[in-house]
């Protein structure tokens, strides 16, 4: 929801300390977040955000629908700005990037990101 987000300048979700688990779904807020402003500006992103109504942004599904019902076909233009927006945080090749939905990407996404991330913790380990 709107609150999420900071008042002014450029809207980050905040940031929460998050087990490995959870470190994605933080991507994916930051995401979105970057991905709307860089499309609706700071108070277009806070105004759609308030209307999306949801309590995080942990369902790419929800996420979808919700913004579907406003947007209707413009959506897949906003969601392919927030995918390459999580693509290159997640470091999805831009090959891996050309098929699926957006609830398709997030997946694909998160699968890259807990593999390297897995690939890191085992190095420090």
């Amino acid at each position: 929801m709107a609150q999420n987000f900071q008042p002014l300048g450029v809207l980050r979700v905040e940031r929460l300390e998050a087990p490995f688990a959870d470190a994605f779904h933080q991507v994916l807020r930051d995401s979105i977040a970057d991905g709307m402003n860089r499309i609706l500006g700071a108070e277009g992103t806070q105004a759609i955000l308030y209307h999306l109504d949801l309590p995080s942004f942990d369902d790419p599904k929800k996420f979808h629908d919700r913004l579907t019902e406003i947007f209707g076909f413009g959506t897949a233009s906003l969601e392919r700005v927030i995918i390459q927006q999580l693509h290159r945080a997640t470091g999805v090749s831009s090959a891996l990037a050309r098929d699926g939905d957006f609830v398709g990407q997030v997946a694909l996404a998160q699968q890259s990101f807990h593999a390297k991330e897995g690939r890191r913790m085992g190095a420090t380990a």
